[in-house]
């Protein structure tokens, strides 16, 4: 199982998104600093998040859909999940294995 993270550093006008892997980046990206633009990049992390093999965002995902909740609900509440995982100040690291 390997393990990801995602770094947020949020400027004026842009947010700097990175993930990485072992010490190295594996993706960079550059976003508006805009609800919208976060919130389709968080919806695509959670999406891969579900969508790979057992990890603990896939088991609160399938949590949700048993006890009732509709997929795109479940994947709105497991992006904001990602973001309550460790945001303690600083830049925002998520944590998930893939």
């Amino acid at each position: 199982m390997k393990t990801y993270y995602i770094g947020a550093d949020v400027h004026n006008n842009n947010t700097e998104l990175a993930i990485e892997h072992s010490g190295n980046i594996v993706c960079r990206r550059s976003v508006p600093t805009t609800i919208p633009a976060i919130k389709e990049v968080l919806a695509s992390v959670a999406l891969c998040a579900i969508s790979s093999n057992e990890n603990v965002f896939k088991c609160y995902y399938e949590r949700m859909i048993y006890e009732g909740m509709i997929p795109s609900n479940a994947r709105h509440a497991v992006a904001r999940k990602m973001l309550t995982v460790n945001c303690f100040g600083g830049p925002v690291i998520i944590l998930f294995p893939l």
